[in-house]
């Protein structure tokens, strides 16, 4: 299986998204300013959209399925409390609702990251049989 990994920093800082919240920016191959985003799905390879929470040394994955054409400095939220009780079990995980359909995010501590990614992969070969 091969892997293009979108990896960025996740962060709660001050101001614009509610404090019980943490964020990655997406900015992906928009070289203009109204130039539409989209994750590289070519080859064969699986697109991974991964933040790193380095407070909780926690990594985060939505579903690049669910984030095309996105605007430039789009970003992707994900709980406190979900990051938190990842610390507590091999991954959690936590459902939100994108343009696109309901989406699982997965939080993981940096030891139980392959566990993360069999999950990922997992929801997604799962949607794509069920689609």
């Amino acid at each position: 299986m091969k892997f293009r990994v979108y990896l960025f920093n996740c962060g709660n800082p001050p101001g614009g998204r509610p404090i019980d919240e943490y964020k990655v920016v997406l900015n992906v191959d928009q070289k203009k300013k109204n130039e539409l985003g989209n994750f590289d799905f070519s080859d064969g390879f699986f697109a991974l959209i991964v933040g790193y929470v380095k407070d909780y040394d926690v990594f985060v994955f939505w579903d690049a399925t669910k984030h095309k054409n996105f605007g430039r400095n789009k970003n992707l939220q994900v709980k406190t409390e979900t990051i938190v009780r990842a610390l507590l079990t091999p991954f959690e995980t936590q459902i939100r609702n994108t343009n696109s359909g309901t989406e699982i995010v997965i939080a993981a501590r940096s030891e139980r990251i392959l566990d993360a990614i069999k999950e990922r992969m997992r929801l997604i070969y799962k949607e794509l049989l069920e689609g």
